[in-house]
């Protein structure tokens, strides 16, 4: 019986050379010469931390007559001798020590099920063997007639298998009329150890066993028994290829007894979900017919099945990547990574001489695929190594093709699968910190990421943007960056976005001049289209550090590219090319991005808490990308009590990389790892960094008097209607179908010309989420109702804010917080609209995550086409309208900006508030009051019924000319509009109309600064639900 047999262990005489450094992904180097695998272990495998590489069969094979030598020769071996294809004995062995040297263990592919084909004339080999494969005699083996099997014991007298379910047939005749050696002679099994002790005692580590099926499992157990340790220690570690198909004494499990097998389910699995929806992939494992994870050997695809082409390939784009970073980071069997040659038949030969001898593997003209080198995979497997032992957990999905999860507290990975950037905050497990994005850059010798990076707050959040066929990987160890104090190391990347718009057919291509080539040329081949002729197009200067070109696509939805200098120096993504989409796309150091990397960032102001009592304050600092300010860096200056404040230009740059000190050496680059800003305002407290200004506007004076008379009792009714919105029960949008009316509005700030009818999305009372952390900062930002009107000449909006305490929580007194009024504090309000269906995007600022003005919000459904930002305080800042660029994202460029002034667009309040009940819940989170009571409509009330003052609520009204959104008042009758209005408080949203979930969902939690507020005022909302409809 199979594993009956007990191995009896042999100490190898031979020397380990280094020690191993403990991973276990296998790199399937599949028919690289011994040289080149060399090379490889020395400055890829070892560096990654792969732990073991896997090589071509190492004994001498035959050498087919003609020009033509199929990779198949090597598996069709003449002599257990060492001098073959790949190179001679010498070199083998060099290349083990080399490895081991390396860290990186060898296994080798041993092929001793049979030797060439009966059906073979060529008396050639690589090694020079002598053999004839008639009249089955190999001389240096040895081995004669009485070696292989005949018939009997197989059945068929021309030695073929005809019964695949047969265990007589598939083990003792012959697998495609190759001579199958008889592994039940003892002599047989001594000689065929003896091959096996060859290698070991040059230093291999193991053996994967081809056509492991066709031996029986009690002569495989016989001769591992006879098989030496290894160099390094114990006993070889065995994976057998056994595919697929059989059962009892044929199926794989049948076989676990001598060794792991090669799991040819899990490639076929992971490429059908893929092609599917990942999202199924939470389970995957041995419930899906796998063998157990521990004697599993899993991979994406091999030799034989990419031919087959029924797993992923080196053809499948973005997907065989993916597919690769989430075998490396799920926790399922010993993984392995494939990187072979490119090929147009499936017969064809590796790259090699005239002799049939493979040539050194070249990384960089496209024959070979290098699957190994690749930035994100080679990165996947220290993020491997790293999260070994851990389980899964914090697993997400979207329902479809994008999932993330993490392994324990020390790894995180998201995978988008799908066309479309996905934005979400994730619980990643991971402590707080800036990680490295390891999919898309490396740590130098500084400490620096050059890629992306991703900061995870207190609670394991962080917000990131999953581009389309793309991933992020974070692990503990690979942190950001740290230079000290006076170091003018360029600072690492905020996590990048792509916006997802209608695809323009013009598409402009932006490359970084980093390589600093005297000229920049574009080769593309538009989808299903033709490569321009070699060097390709001309780039031309864009803005300082890129260069772009412009092309027309047509109906293509991308390109694939590559970059040149003209004179032979290529970039073509490490031989895959780059997959390009289109709009504004750029590319650095390897990484494709989206939007125009010329477009000025908007201004940013750091402010700092001064509650470390220095006598100065500076702020040392770097653009994303740029150099850092001169030691001690740029004096900041008295902002309001407790902080100070600079603001500073950072051109195109999408954030920066920041420390401060007081001038005389005392330093916060929090805890060496310096502070990864945004843009906007951003303030920074005790190591931790938060949005918005937090600076209040000056209380008034007593003498001063409100703009208009509040007006406690207005004309219309306006009770809330329970209708689709999401939320709870009272929650409307376009109430009984309402559209809003056309209507002239006089822009007073005052209600009475606001009738019930007019409403287009209903909200409740005291669903501010700051409520729910206690009312130790009044809610007066609490959005009510939104209503619409129209004319020949202007679309109208007007919306109402509540602020209930004086019923929820008397004892606090009135007014609290920004004196109790929206229209004392500078708070930015958005209005995102939807006024061309035939465009849309996610609301990004293109190549950002963060919308104009920073806000921190973004769109699933991609409907905005236009955004109006202003301040709850009008006369402050720059209120502007933005609209689409011709790539489909927004921007700062004049041509798509629109001062309110300029526009005519202009807005008031007014204390009151324009109904006769105000509906909402009675409670506090001091009191347990939390967003699930919402769905109750057991709880609501009429507030005003238990004594609310409407004089503390507030309404604005809004007048936006049509002609600034490009329509006319038939357009807007005739197909409508959508709008959704968004209060924030600072750049993160804590209220919206119509109303979305997103607003309330981390609403329990404690704001980083201030944990008596809740952390909506600084997560990031995507927002899901549909605009109210206003017009049709």
């Amino acid at each position: 019986m199979a594993g009956a047999i007990l191995p009896i262990a042999f100490q190898s005489s031979a020397q380990a050379a280094g020690t191993p450094n403990g991973g276990d992904v296998i790199a399937n180097l599949f028919e690289w010469n011994w040289n080149s695998v060399a090379a490889e272990c020395t400055t890829v495998l070892g560096p990654k931390g792969y732990g073991a590489v896997q090589v071509a069969p190492p004994a001498d094979s035959i050498k087919l007559n003609g020009a033509a030598h199929p990779w198949w020769e090597v598996y069709q071996p003449v002599s257990y001798g060492l001098n073959s294809r790949m190179g001679t004995e010498a070199q083998f062995k060099s290349m083990v020590t080399t490895c081991h040297n390396a860290g990186v263990k060898v296994y080798a592919d041993a092929v001793i099920n049979h030797t060439a084909g009966v059906n073979q004339t060529s008396t050639s080999s690589y090694g020079g063997a002598s053999f004839n494969t008639s009249n089955y005699t190999y001389n240096n083996i040895p081995y004669t007639r009485s070696d292989f099997h005949g018939s009997p014991p197989c059945p068929n007298a021309d030695l073929s298998i005809t019964d695949w379910n047969n265990v007589t047939q598939v083990q003792e005749c012959q697998l495609v009329s190759l001579s199958d050696v008889n592994t039940e002679s003892d002599s047989v099994r001594g000689k065929v150890a003896g091959y096996l002790n060859s290698l070991v005692d040059s230093g291999v580590d193991g053996f994967r066993v081809d056509t492991a099926k066709h031996i029986a499992q009690a002569d495989m157990a016989n001769i591992l028994s006879r098989v030496h340790d290894t160099t390094w220690g114990g006993r070889p570690y065995v994976y057998q290829e056994i595919f697929p198909g059989s059962s009892g004494q044929l199926a794989a499990a049948a076989f676990e007894g001598n060794g792991s097998v090669l799991e040819f389910t899990y490639a076929s699995k992971l490429s059908q979900q893929f092609n599917g929806n990942i999202a199924n992939l939470k389970t995957f494992g041995q419930s899906w017919g796998l063998e157990p994870s521990d004697k599993s050997a899993v991979m994406v695809t091999n030799h034989d099945l990419e031919r087959d082409q029924t797993t992923l390939t080196y053809n499948s784009g973005a997907k065989y990547n993916l597919a690769h970073i989430f075998e490396l980071a799920w926790n399922y069997g010993t993984p392995q990574v494939y990187s072979g040659f490119r090929y147009n038949d499936k017969d064809d030969s590796p790259p090699a001489d005239a002799n049939g001898f493979v040539t050194d593997v070249n990384c960089t003209n496209n024959t070979w695929t290098c699957t190994d080198r690749n930035q994100g995979i080679a990165n996947m497997v220290g993020w491997h190594n790293a999260a070994k032992g851990q389980a899964v957990a914090n697993w997400w999905d979207n329902g479809n093709n994008t999932i993330a999860f993490s392994r324990g507290d020390k790894a995180w990975v998201a995978i988008n699968n799908s066309a479309s950037a996905v934005t979400q905050s994730f619980t990643t497990g991971l402590a707080a910190g800036t990680y490295c994005d390891v999919i898309h850059g490396d740590l130098t010798s500084t400490g620096a990421c050059t890629g992306n990076t991703v900061s995870v707050d207190s609670t394991g959040k962080a917000t990131v943007t999953v581009n389309a066929g793309d991933s992020v990987a974070l692990r503990t160890g690979v942190g950001g960056v740290t230079p000290s104090p006076s170091s003018s190391a360029s600072a690492s990347a905020s996590a990048s976005a792509s916006a997802t718009a209608t695809a323009p057919s013009g598409t402009t291509v932006f490359y970084s001049t980093n390589k600093n080539w005297a000229a920049y040329n574009l080769h593309y081949a538009p989808t299903g289209g033709a490569w321009t002729t070699v060097p390709g197009v001309a780039m031309t200067a864009a803005c300082t550090g890129w260069v772009k070109k412009t092309v027309d696509l047509g109906t293509a939805t991308g390109l694939a590219a590559t970059f040149n200098n003209g004179s032979g120096t290529w970039d073509n993504n490490s031989n895959r090319n780059y997959a390009l989409g289109t709009g504004n796309i750029t590319v650095k150091d390897g990484v494709v991005g989206s939007g125009d990397p010329c477009l000025p960032a908007p201004p940013t102001t750091v402010f700092y808490s001064t509650n470390k009592n220095w006598a100065a304050y500076n702020l040392h600092y770097a653009p994303t990308g740029g150099a850092w300010t001169t030691v001690p860096g740029v004096a900041m200056t008295a902002a309001c009590t407790g902080w100070v404040k600079k603001t500073v230009d950072l051109g195109t740059a999408t954030g920066l990389a920041a420390t401060f000190n007081n001038g005389s050496g005392t330093w916060d680059n929090n805890s060496n790892r310096n502070y990864a800003l945004g843009t906007g305002n951003i303030t920074v407290k005790d190591g931790v960094v938060g949005s918005g200004d937090p600076c209040p506007a000056p209380t008034p004076t007593a003498t001063a008097t409100p703009t208009v008379t509040p007006t406690a009792t207005a004309t219309a009714t306006t009770t809330p209607d329970p209708g689709p919105a999401a939320g709870g029960p009272y929650y409307a949008t376009n109430p009984s179908g309402q559209l809003g009316r056309a209507a002239t509005i006089t822009v007073d700030g005052k209600a009475t010309e606001w009738t019930k009818d007019m409403i287009v999305a209903q909200g409740v009372a005291n669903d501010d989420p700051r409520i729910f952390r206690g009312s130790h900062e009044g809610p007066v930002y609490d959005l009510y109702s939104l209503s619409s009107a129209w004319d020949d000449a202007n679309l109208y909006l007007m919306w109402q804010f509540t602020n209930v305490t004086d019923v929820t929580d008397p004892a606090q007194g009135y007014p609290i917080s920004d004196n109790g009024k929206p229209y004392q504090g500078d708070i930015p309000q958005s209005i995102a609209l939807d006024v061309d269906p035939a465009k849309g995007s996610d609301g990004l600022i293109g190549g950002s995550v963060s919308g104009p003005w920073g806000l921190r919000t973004s769109f699933a459904r991609n409907e905005v086409d236009h955004i109006a930002n202003f301040s709850s305080k009008p006369g402050v800042g720059q209120p502007a309208l933005f609209s689409l660029n011709s790539a489909g994202t927004f921007d700062y460029a004049a041509a798509n900006v629109q001062q309110f002034a300029a526009a005519g667009i202009t807005y008031k309040y007014a204390d009151g508030l324009s109904s006769s009940e105000v509906t909402g819940i009675k409670a506090t989170g001091n009191a347990g009051y939390v967003p699930a009571d919402l769905a109750d409509a057991s709880r609501y009330q009429n507030l005003l019924a238990a004594g609310h003052n409407p004089a503390q609520d507030t309404t604005y009204e809004i007048k936006i000319p049509l002609q600034s959104l490009g329509i006319d008042r038939a357009t807007l009758e005739s197909r409508g509009l959508g709008v959704m209005l968004i209060s924030t408080f600072g750049q993160s949203a804590i209220g919206s109309l119509p109303q979305d979930p997103t607003v309330l969902d981390t609403a329990t939690e404690p704001y980083g600064p201030d944990s008596s507020t809740s952390h909506e005022k600084d997560d990031y909302d995507i927002f899901r639900v549909p605009f109210a409809r206003v017009g049709h």
